[in-house]
């Protein structure tokens, strides 16, 4: 049977020393260093974090402007050389693209596609053999260089 002989009648034990209520809290001696009643170590992890959280949020930022001006730049480059192919071709060809294209014209583009794609690997196999592993495996993220 358990001994009750130093239980007070407040159900705690008489001789474990009385903690005053309005003084417990995770406060440093001598009070708080932090608005917000912590010992300040809280706030500065906080602020490690953010600082953090805002030093990528920038890289990502410039490098989205990064990207978008490559894309920009790809995308009038293209216009330029469309129009010109463009032209090229009506003026061989004659008619109507809309009109006279066909299935067939599209594959026999896409085989010619593929054979100059195999070609400019080839190529590049045996020009830059120290970038091989960059240039025909699969990207691993974050890889740019800054």
């Amino acid at each position: 049977m358990e001994d009750k002989s130093n239980v007070g009648s407040d159900g705690s034990d008489a001789n474990r020393s009385q903690v005053n209520e309005e003084h417990t809290s995770a406060e440093t001696p001598g009070g708080s260093n932090d608005s917000n009643g912590g010992n300040g170590t809280d706030s500065q992890v906080e602020s490690m974090v953010t600082e953090q959280a805002e030093e990528k949020d920038k890289k990502t930022q410039e490098l989205l402007l990064k990207a978008n001006e490559f894309r920009d730049a790809c995308i009038q480059l293209f216009a330029m050389r469309a129009k010109v192919k463009y032209d090229k071709g009506q003026q061989e060809h004659g008619g109507y693209l809309p009109a006279d294209v066909s299935f067939e014209d599209m594959e026999d583009e896409v085989i010619d596609l593929w054979m100059y794609l195999q070609a400019m690997k080839s190529k590049v196999w045996v020009i830059c053999p120290d970038q091989r592993d960059a240039l025909f495996h699969k990207r691993v993220k974050n890889t740019d260089v800054e």
